[in-house]
């Protein structure tokens, strides 16, 4: 069975309100994404389940997205958001974009050498030690390509 993560579950007005939220933030105060959606009720791992209700963004992504972020710059972190979640056509799917972002980074162009576990995906690209800043624009690009 093949899972697929349409981008803001086909539904553009999501789009518009996350992209509304995103926008309102004070990124100066977010030093770590997982801050921004993390719910007193819910466990620290599960900081990622609000922001999937809200963007259909598969945990993969979210938590590479949450490691760039917090090695980006503080002035870059906020437009790397804005612009990750942009990128995404609504209804695209992002079920396969954190495999083939990772194979890109390790420069292996065989994606399946990268079929990670959800939550192994953000350690194994800390592992590679990349650039940060073209780690956050080709995740941008992996996922405008979906």
């Amino acid at each position: 069975m093949t899972m697929t993560f349409p981008a803001f579950f086909g539904d553009p007005q999501r789009k518009v309100a996350l992209l509304a939220e995103l926008a309102a933030t004070d990124w100066s105060e977010v030093h770590r994404l997982e801050e921004l959606w993390r719910i007193a009720s819910l466990p620290p791992a599960s900081w990622a389940a609000p922001l999937h209700d809200a963007s259909g963004f598969p945990a993969d992504i979210l938590h590479m997205a949450a490691a760039i972020h917090a090695r980006l710059p503080a002035d870059r972190r906020g437009r790397f958001v804005l612009l990750l979640f942009d990128a995404a056509t609504a209804g695209a799917d992002l079920a396969p974009v954190a495999q083939r972002f990772l194979a890109q980074v390790a420069g292996d162009a065989r994606a399946s050498d990268w079929a990670l576990p959800v939550l192994e995906c953000a350690p194994a690209l800390e592992r590679l030690h990349p650039d940060w800043q073209t780690c956050a624009d080709l995740l941008v690009e992996s996922v405008a390509g979906a």
